[in-house]
């Protein structure tokens, strides 16, 4: 129903806590109601309605539960940022070794 997209990790995390916020309190108002007109039903009839309210609003992958997008990279983009973190960290390397062969001489 979105925008061709599919709900990401956060909107998930949205949808499912409004759906137990609707679910229990939508129980807890029927709950009450049936409590004071002594008629079980109503209990069931506040769930019900916040059941159908709740997949109205969680089911759907409206654009709210889209907001941040996951950007995946393409293989050759992935393969060239792990091939400069490689790069980088032996830089590194052969860098702390120069400094530890400084060390080693100033020291005879």
């Amino acid at each position: 129903m979105g925008a061709g997209g599919y709900m990401e990790i956060k909107g998930q995390r949205v949808a499912e806590l409004l759906y137990q916020v609707i679910i229990v309190a939508s129980a807890a108002v029927g709950f009450v109601y049936g409590a004071i007109v002594r008629s079980f039903i109503w209990c069931f009839y506040g769930w019900a309605f916040g059941t159908a309210v709740a997949c109205l609003l969680c089911i759907p992958e409206w654009p709210i539960y889209q907001r941040d997008k996951l950007v995946f990279l393409d293989p050759k983009e992935l393969e060239r940022r792990e091939q400069a973190a490689e790069d980088k960290k032996d830089a590194m390397e052969v860098k702390a070794d120069h400094a530890a062969d400084g060390k080693k001489k100033k020291k005879k």
